[in-house]
């Protein structure tokens, strides 16, 4: 992808650093959503994802996205459960994302029912 730089992961980055890093990201989620209409699964573990990242994948009407891994994701919440529930999914992995509660994992199954969900 053209102009793609590389991700610093957040624990080595300056705070200069992790804001450029999110606005880079935040433009690849959009870019992803708009242009990779094809892409079945995407595994952003670990990442600086955050809640407005995962609404940015909701914007591409044709995106056939199936699978997301946001494993570790310290930055995803409870908000982002709507567009979990928009992107229509058949696998989420929810592992480790502190700002997921267990009780809005619970509510999410119930909607999801045909979701394979880890968490």
């Amino acid at each position: 992808m053209e102009g793609f730089t590389s991700f610093l992961p957040l624990s080595e980055s300056t705070d200069f650093q992790k804001r450029d890093n999110f606005l880079h990201f935040r433009h690849f989620l959009v870019a992803i959503a708009s242009n990779c209409l094809k892409l079945g699964e995407l595994d952003v573990s670990g990442s600086m994802i955050t809640d407005s990242g995962i609404a940015a994948l909701t914007c591409a009407i044709q995106l056939n996205l199936q699978i997301l891994s946001i494993s570790r994701c310290r930055l995803v919440s409870d908000k982002s459960l709507p567009y979990f529930v928009k992107l229509g999914l058949v696998g989420l992995n929810l592992q480790d994302c502190d700002g997921i509660n267990s009780r809005a994992v619970g509510r999410l199954v119930e909607r999801l029912w045909h979701c394979d969900i880890l968490s």
